[in-house]
């Protein structure tokens, strides 16, 4: 699977989710950054790029991250 299909298959199961369960909506915006720097940490290891060639601090909205139409290249970041 490529990583923009894991993405959206990623974006349609946690929206499935969140529309079942409405007490979990603030979820994501609680938990964004924490998941980021573990994702930073899992990409330079996959990648065996240096970790700072990932940018330190997460550079996408949540309304970014959650929208299905958006994919990371369009912003001009790595993808």
């Amino acid at each position: 699977m490529s990583w923009a299909a894991s993405l959206l298959e990623q974006r349609d199961q946690l929206g499935s989710t969140l529309s079942d369960s409405p007490s979990l909506r603030s979820y994501p915006r609680d938990v964004v950054d924490k998941q980021y720097r573990i994702a930073r940490l899992k990409a330079a290891g996959e990648t065996k790029l240096p970790l700072d060639a990932f940018p330190e601090a997460n550079p996408y909205s949540l309304q970014e991250i959650l929208d299905e139409g958006f994919l990371p290249a369009e912003k001009g970041h790595p993808g």
